[in-house]
């Protein structure tokens, strides 16, 4: 039982940092996308 949970610990921890990472990455992405469509229409 308690290898178990120290287990579970050790996987949750990783998963938190990977959703953050992701959440990050994602907003990083729409904002890179929001500033190419605003120098497509500076260009245009």
């Amino acid at each position: 039982m308690f290898s178990k949970m120290g287990n579970g610990m050790q996987l949750t921890a990783p998963h938190y940092v990977l959703i953050g990472l992701g959440i990050v990455f994602a907003c990083v992405l729409i904002l890179l996308l929001q500033t190419n469509k605003n120098r497509q229409r500076g260009i245009y």
